[in-house]
């Protein structure tokens, strides 16, 4: 009985990578050898709907890839960003939206479908819920039980990055909701802040521009952050500028809630990285 688990357990792991080698979905492509681009985003929930990989990929006349990804904290995001560093030898720009410093973490065990690909996601994964992956060592489908996995069959033969918020603006009682919570705390874990300053210098090794950014944050957010110049002082602790893209973005009708903008708003972002990564010739 046993053996017979054992090999259907095998069978399993082995028609669930086959599936992703055919999945569009962002890390399917990432661990199973068919991503390569010139600027790669990574980040959280607000990386993911600020930044539009089409939209950027017109904009800048260069690739992009959006490797973000709901919940995902600076731990996640710097095992990501150093695996596509060693995948890709085309990357030339990591752009980091820097709020995944503020992240839980609540994606790690979802990346259990590319651990196996990843001594890096092992170790964050084996690190955030000791216990979990040696049962996996022993029963690889385990790990296929995962939303990332569900997701990546979701997006099979197509890609994932057109996956972005089409909704908005957001409905007057959700303003007045946050409007009425107490300010929102910018204060950045100092582990977080370690693993940001460990991976700006392992893409500067590897000779990969980091850009650091903030994603636009609606005014019912932006103007009641504490301490108010959170921003400046994170750049001044990491001694790397950080580009605030929310300057000028905060129309109601460029977010679908506070914290997340937009297809219009990720249209207004990429116009406002051209100066800053863009490679289209005049007129163009």
């Amino acid at each position: 009985m046993l053996c017979a688990a054992l090999v259907l357990d095998r069978a399993a792991v082995r028609l669930g990578e086959a599936a992703l080698r055919h999945s569009g979905f962002r890390y399917a492509r990432l661990y199973f050898g068919t991503a390569g681009t010139d600027v790669a985003i990574f980040g959280n929930s607000r990386a993911v709907h600020a930044f539009h990989a089409p939209t950027l990929s017109q904009a800048l006349c260069r690739p992009v890839e959006n490797l973000a990804y709901n919940g995902l904290d600076m731990a996640g995001v710097a095992a990501l960003a150093q695996d596509t560093v060693a995948r890709d030898p085309g990357l030339k720009v990591a752009v980091i939206e820097v709020t995944a410093l503020f992240s839980a973490g609540r994606t790690t065990a979802q990346l259990a479908p590319f651990a196996r690909q990843s001594p890096r996601l092992s170790a964050l994964i084996q690190a955030d819920a000791p216990g979990i992956l040696p049962w996996r060592h022993v029963l690889g489908s385990l790990a296929l039980n995962s939303e990332m996995f569900w997701r990546a069959l979701l997006y099979l033969g197509e890609s994932d990055q057109g996956w972005i918020n089409h909704k908005g603006p957001p409905p007057v009682a959700v303003l007045d909701a946050y409007r009425a919570r107490p300010p929102r705390q910018m204060i950045a874990d100092p582990a977080a802040l370690a693993q940001l300053r460990g991976l700006i210098a392992a893409l500067e090794a590897a000779g990969v521009q980091p850009v650091l950014t903030v994603a636009p944050y609606h005014p019912v957010i932006r103007t009641r952050a504490e301490p108010s110049d959170w921003l400046a002082q994170l750049s001044e602790n990491l001694h790397f500028p950080i580009l605030d893209l929310g300057v000028g973005i905060q129309q109601d009708a460029l977010f679908a809630d506070p914290l997340h903008g937009n297809l219009d708003g990720a249209i207004a972002v990429a116009r406002a990285l051209v100066p800053e990564l863009g490679r289209c010739g005049t007129g163009s």
